[in-house]
């Protein structure tokens, strides 16, 4: 080396004083180099602002790059392609947050920090989908649609906010808001078909009104309304009591039967006022009468005592055609009384005779 020799370092060149013989040379020759190395490393890493931060940048000839940056407040990684991908990921003493997008602007995002986590991703057409878990819940979000998991139970809320479908888990309550529309499958032990739902027996719940239980059929008539049908049958039944039955063309009462307007009839009362109830022999309505009636042929009495006698005329000498043992028995009174008797006609035995006006409430 020349006695002004100079290195290739920008900073300060290193000088080889003359008195300095060939292998003191070759030695500062020899750390020249190293230095010269050390210097094109570290401008080609591309160290910036030692006191603050570090800074980390990588290229290659296409466009391609990484960058890394540590602080004190924590570490950013970023790494883009040629396409305009970019993926990045930042770590602070808080948060935990990492993205990745693509060329179309589409974007998936997470970040976990210590109340929990979340996932958001994205695209151009405005539809978003989000993931939410802290320990209050599981929140899950598509397009402002919300499912959410609590401690209190389920719950879907549509766009708008409202819930469409809770459940409360302290009471196991389950409310729906809209109409649930299903083509098959099953409920329980229930069939689902396209217009009705059974449980493939006995009960039947159609779209067209159509209702079975059992065999008690309820159908929707256009004159009629409800039309209630069963087999066999109808019982009226009220806490395990039998009130009524209509069968075989009849309805029979098993209690008092009460209508409007005063219309009473108990199976189970008598009396020995006269009948106030006219039937319409045309078009058999019954009517409440509003008077109560003379001392004709139309009324009625009932018996005083058991084994009240019934004679063939008005008197004891005359003879005995029939006997009513019990007391309470309803007679019609068909005539005036003579001698203290009167004329009557038990529908109960289909005779007719004379009864002791003493045996008698008239």
């Amino acid at each position: 080396m020349s006695e002004g020799y100079e290195t290739t370092h920008q900073y300060e060149p290193l000088r080889v004083p003359s008195a300095w013989e060939g292998e003191e040379r070759r030695f500062i020759a020899q750390l020249t180099e190293i230095f010269d190395d050390l210097y094109r490393r570290f401008n080609r890493l591309r160290f910036e602002d030692f006191g603050g931060a570090l800074k980390k940048r990588i290229e290659n000839t296409e466009g391609a790059a990484s960058e890394a940056i540590q602080t004190a407040e924590g570490l950013s990684f970023r790494v883009s392609g040629v396409e305009g991908n970019v993926a990045s990921l930042e770590i602070t003493s808080d948060a935990l947050q990492s993205q990745v997008k693509n060329v179309e602007g589409a974007v998936s995002e997470a970040v976990q920090t210590a109340e929990g986590l979340s996932w958001r991703v994205s695209n151009t057409e405005n539809g978003v989908s989000s993931l939410q878990l802290t320990t209050a819940g599981l929140a899950a979000a598509v397009n402002n649609n919300r499912l959410r998991f609590t401690a209190a139970g389920l719950e879907i809320v549509n766009s708008l906010g409202v819930p469409v479908f809770v459940q409360d888990n302290a009471t196991g309550n389950l409310a729906i808001t809209g109409q649930i529309q299903a083509a098959s499958g099953h409920i329980g032990g229930f069939l689902i078909e396209p217009d009705r739902l059974s449980n493939g027996t006995s009960i039947v719940l159609s779209s067209t009104g159509f209702v079975r239980l059992g065999k008690l059929t309820i159908t929707d008539d256009a004159n009629y309304g409800p039309v209630l049908r069963g087999d066999g049958g109808i019982c009226l039944m009220v806490s395990g009591n039998l009130y009524g039955v209509l069968a075989n063309g009849a309805f029979t009462v098993q209690v008092p039967l009460e209508a409007k307007f005063g219309l009473l009839a108990n199976p189970y009362k008598t009396t020995s006022q006269p009948p106030n109830v006219h039937m319409d022999p045309i078009t058999g309505e019954l009517l409440r009468s509003t008077s109560a009636g003379g001392t004709g042929g139309g009324n009625y009495a009932t018996t005083a005592g058991t084994y009240v006698n019934i004679r063939s005329g008005p008197g004891t000498s005359y003879a005995i055609v029939g006997t009513i043992a019990a007391s309470g028995t309803q007679v019609q009174i068909t005539g005036a009384a003579q001698s203290g008797f009167y004329p009557v006609q038990w529908s109960g035995g289909g005779i007719s005779g004379w009864i002791s006006g003493t045996y008698l409430n008239i």
